[in-house]
């Protein structure tokens, strides 16, 4: 699970995080802006639930700003070392015998600095031994305009850009999202974006049968959960649907190959095929909603 806590200092908040730990039974938990300078085993206790079966990694507040902790499951992940810098605390572990980063990403809010945080993310890949990536948290940007919603976009674009840009140079992917798209929303509710997000290497989707990110209900901070789901039998819905009615559409043939052609992806060949058809996939789903008004594409291929 990941999930910006907003403070994790009350007894109300510790309640509901080790509520949604215990039921999603979680192997590991990362929180962003917990606000806490100095933690403690006893505030990792009030959050998982039992000291016995927790180890954890923490990246201090600055005052009542910030703040990041990693929580993991002990005697299930190995860790060898942790790691951190501006905007992420990372470890690196052995899980299950294969060498894994896991990465909890809390972004600055400037243009400057989130660049300055993809660019370190990059340099770190780059530079340790390989192995298998996970990198989620609070990015503090979004990939597409219909990500946000109630704001003016203008100067954004470009960091929605080089946002896209990242995830294509580290190679890792956005799996489909279940539940509510936007994990944050404002007091008012005038205003919502998807900040919150899982990035995962293909290997650990295969290895751990992973079908989706799943938002959770919105209470205890104005961000929502987003947890990891797994299935051995249910795949869930099948990666790619067509709706025969689509082909009778006049501009639907134009606007695939327009949407084909606008994605810039760089890597592997087979990565490169796998990020084009998810990112079509994503500007059908809302093209298909504009022009139909349908919103489920759980429909035979």
């Amino acid at each position: 699970m990941t999930f910006n806590v907003r403070g994790c200092g009350n007894s109300i908040k510790k309640g509901r995080i080790c509520q949604l730990l215990n039921k999603g039974k979680a192997v590991m938990c990362f929180l962003q802006e917990t606000k806490v300078e100095v933690m403690t085993d006893d505030i990792v206790k009030s959050l998982w639930g039992s000291m016995a079966e927790v180890e954890w990694s923490a990246k201090g507040s600055d005052g009542r700003s910030g703040g990041i902790l990693i929580m993991w499951r002990k005697n299930v992940i190995t860790p060898v070392c942790s790691f951190m810098g501006n905007g992420y605390l990372g470890i690196n572990a052995s899980y299950r015998g294969k060498n894994c980063y896991f990465i909890n990403v809390y972004s600055p809010c400037f243009c400057a600095d989130k660049r300055k945080l993809w660019y370190d993310l990059l340099l770190l890949k780059s530079r340790w031994i390989k192995g298998e990536w996970i990198v989620r948290g609070d990015f503090n940007a979004v990939k597409f305009v219909v990500e946000r919603r109630g704001r003016i976009d203008g100067g954004r674009r470009g960091v929605m850009e080089d946002f896209n840009s990242f995830i294509n140079l580290i190679e890792l992917v956005d799996v489909l999202v279940l539940g509510c798209i936007h994990t944050w929303i404002n007091s008012s509710g005038s205003a919502s974006s998807r900040l919150d997000r899982f990035l995962i290497s293909d290997g650990i989707i295969q290895w751990w049968k992973i079908v989706a990110q799943c938002s959770g209900s919105r209470d205890i901070s104005d961000h929502r959960p987003v947890l990891i789901k797994t299935s051995n039998l249910d795949w869930g819905p099948k990666p790619f649907k067509v709706f025969n009615t689509w082909f009778q559409h006049k501009d639907f043939i134009c606007f695939v190959k327009s949407a084909w052609d606008s994605f810039h992806v760089r890597g592997k060949k087979f990565f490169v095929i796998r990020e084009k058809f998810r990112l079509l996939k994503e500007k059908l789903f809302w093209w298909n909603k504009n022009v139909f008004g349908w919103v489920d594409l759980q429909i035979e291929e």
